[in-house]
């Protein structure tokens, strides 16, 4: 284990004082001997709950070793809580593309009536923690071995395999596959899978599916549109068991791809679940798909683009990242566009722009993130201070009150009180809602 190389920023009361270690610690001394310790850290595997209250220990044990510690136990998701007589310790942790990456908080006092005047002071201090890194993650450009038809960026020391592909002398299609050292996080891009053609009365009458003159053979399937596709026909021959989880239309994505009025596109993106290894995996996907139609009676339709992560729950926010990066320096090399088929650096700029719309629908998920961030601070600021957040549904005004009822109600001047039933005081109190 070893301390993270970071940057942390927080808030310092006026009359405590700063000081920071080569290790990464930094602690903060109040005026009565109170004390906060924030000690960021970095191990190369995957924490669960059991490692993490090992390090929590770990920590604690360095921190202040004549603290009498109980035993840690798990606060909330990714949050672990040991307590002492006049001392808490937490340690929060998320995953990163080389391994674990957390932060130990420690707050302590020399006597019991200090500890508990200075909760507020503590929660204000953690609740302000900033941690950032030194550098962004490494990547290095990757370019197509077999046509030098594109190249993009993945994570450094990772394995990439695959380019070009021609599955007949006039059709080209493309598929990369990215797998992190481990083995634990997989990245895939590309079209490379059937073009297929709907069914109509001379289709079905040749059968399931349709030879062209130069030796392609033409699966016969109803248009499946975006998330469609990936649910019936993508996964199935990825995984023999999975679970969709969420599902989605994306029509502003669909809507940057260029038509010519002989086609359109559908967008979709969709997450799902699979066992693998005696764990769950977690699976993410975004699929556009481009149907033809020359007038003919004949319909055509294909995967114009398809990108997916697939990693543990736990490495998930690395996959995101590391696809996201994918997606987003997907560069078509301009001369081969040209002898290819004749595309234009206006083409390439418009595919760029897409690469870029594709970015940012799988990395939306740090923003969510980020919120939840901001959920766990304030809830490890409630752990240390004992309390709950209510709001007044009729104001909208919150409170944070003692944690001791199953209910609280507000009467028209604002006092406060909890019941263990939902059981109203009197008609002048009206019920409170406890946030989670």
């Amino acid at each position: 284990m070893a301390a993270e190389k970071s940057r942390v920023s927080l808030f310092v009361p006026t009359g405590w004082q700063a000081e920071a270690e080569p290790s990464g610690m930094v602690t903060v001394k109040g005026p009565d001997a109170q004390e906060v310790v924030i000690w960021p850290f970095f191990v190369p595997e995957a924490l669960d709950d059991g490692s993490a209250g090992a390090v929590l220990s770990r920590f604690a044990s360095q921190v202040w070793p004549d603290v009498a510690w109980g035993p840690a136990a798990t606060a909330d998701p990714g949050t672990m809580k040991m307590q002492g007589p006049i001392a808490t310790g937490l340690l929060t942790w998320a995953g990163s593309p080389q391994g674990t990456a957390g932060c130990a908080y420690f707050t302590k006092a020399d006597a019991e009536e200090v500890y508990r005047q200075s909760t507020g002071t503590f929660a204000h201090i953690l609740e302000s923690v900033r941690i950032a890194g030194d550098a962004e993650p490494a990547f290095d450009r990757w370019q197509d071995p077999k046509e030098q038809a594109f190249s993009l960026e993945v994570p450094r020391g990772w394995q990439v395999q695959g380019g070009s592909v021609r599955p007949s002398p006039l059709l080209v299609q493309a598929e990369v596959g990215v797998t992190s050292p481990d083995g634990q996080i997989h990245l895939w891009m590309g079209d490379h899978f059937p073009l297929f053609v709907e069914p109509n009365p001379m289709m079905m009458f040749m059968g399931a599916t349709y030879t062209d003159p130069m030796g392609y053979s033409w699966p016969v399937q109803p248009y499946a549109p975006g998330a469609d596709f990936i649910s019936r026909h993508f996964l199935p021959r990825r995984h023999q068991q999975f679970e969709v989880t969420g599902w989605r239309a994306l029509p502003d994505l669909a809507a940057t791809c260029r038509s010519y009025g002989m086609n359109r596109f559908d967008a979709g993106q969709v997450a799902y679940r699979f066992a693998s290894g005696g764990e769950w995996w977690q699976g993410n996907m975004v699929a556009i798909t481009e149907v033809l139609d020359a007038g003919s009676g004949n319909r055509s339709w294909h995967l114009w683009r398809g990108y997916l992560w697939e990693a543990p729950e736990a490495r998930a926010a690395e996959a995101e990242t590391a696809l996201s990066r994918v997606a987003e320096t997907l560069r078509v090399n301009p001369l081969w566009a040209q002898m290819q088929a004749g595309l234009t650096a206006a083409q390439s700029r418009i595919l760029t722009d897409m690469n870029n719309h594709i970015s940012h629908i799988i990395h939306s998920a740090y923003e969510y993130r980020q919120r939840v961030d901001d959920e766990i601070s304030r809830r490890r600021s409630n752990a240390i201070l004992g309390v709950v957040d209510v709001i007044d549904p009729v104001t909208g005004r919150a409170y944070r009150v003692e944690n001791s009822s199953n209910y609280y109600w507000i009467d028209h001047q604002g006092y406060i009180v909890g019941t263990q039933t939902h059981s109203l005081p009197n008609l002048d109190f009206r019920a409170l809602t406890t946030l989670p």
